[in-house]
């Protein structure tokens, strides 16, 4: 289940009454649990919507992407596996 309180929706007429752009954004906390070997996705402070165990070089990858402050070409792959017409995600460090 997803938690919609993460997400924003702006709907914009195109041709009214028959047409509307609708853009949205969600936010999605990554979750790296390196003794377990996992990383999940979740909604801030919620449920998992992903979770997969996954190599220790994966996980090192993964945390050295984000050292160099880059997205992890896996959680981008993740997050477009989720939402396939998104556009490429941003991401900020917190």
């Amino acid at each position: 289940m997803v938690e919609f309180a993460n997400f924003q929706v702006t709907v914009t007429p195109l041709t009214p009454g028959r047409q509307w752009r609708v853009a949205y954004s969600l936010v999605a906390e990554l979750v790296i649990d390196a003794v377990r070997e996992e990383i999940a996705l979740r909604a801030p402070r919620g449920m998992p919507w992903f979770a997969k165990r996954y190599g220790e070089k994966t996980i090192l990858a993964v945390q050295r992407e984000l050292n160099e402050r880059k997205l992890p070409e896996l959680v981008s792959k993740l997050i477009g596996a989720r939402f396939p017409d998104a556009a490429r995600p941003t991401f900020e460090l917190v």
